[in-house]
């Protein structure tokens, strides 16, 4: 994390499909954004009626074209961006103060484990999520996710090439 060659923006086909699925659950959402990248998912869960975005990425080069494309989109004022690490420790997450989330996007580097201890995390801190939450994590479709993790109920798994996503839902 944190190399710019590490940008992997989620194919249009994938984030087309991820979108009509969870399209009910985005009105006024507040939406955290993992490994954000260039900010593709988050700014598209606001132009679909989220309220608020969180993007926390580790890369200068995705703070530049985040926080240029948000204010391409026009939506600068809702977005907060964090430039960090998500590896190892990710408990300042916790801490940072907001509202419970309604949505959360996991889309880290492939096959760097990553994803595991993201889903352990927000499992064992229900405090985090709104009711019924969503939580997405989008990997390299060899990867094995749990069924269940604390709080978190795996309700879905979609493939698209080479990446899957796994959708989690808060209990």
């Amino acid at each position: 994390p944190g190399n710019s060659a590490a940008i992997r923006p989620t194919s249009d086909r994938a984030r087309e499909a991820l979108f009509n699925i969870i399209q009910p659950c985005l009105a006024n959402a507040m939406v955290l954004d993992l490994f954000a990248g260039t900010g593709a998912l988050g700014l598209e869960a606001l132009s679909r009626g989220a309220r608020q975005l969180v993007a926390i990425d580790n890369g200068h080069l995705a703070a530049k074209l985040l926080q240029s494309n948000s204010r391409l989109c026009g939506c600068q004022q809702r977005v907060t961006f964090i430039r960090r690490s998500l590896s190892p420790a990710v408990d300042f997450i916790a801490g940072l103060g907001h509202d419970p989330y309604d949505l959360v996007f996991i889309d880290p580097p492939y096959g760097k484990g990553l994803a595991l201890p993201l889903l352990t995390f927000f499992g064992g801190r229900p405090q985090l999520l709104a009711d019924q939450a969503q939580l997405i994590v989008e990997e390299a479709k060899q990867v094995s996710l749990p069924e269940q993790s604390g709080a978190l109920c795996l309700r879905q798994t979609r493939r698209y090439g080479a990446s899957s996503f796994w959708f989690y839902q808060a209990e």
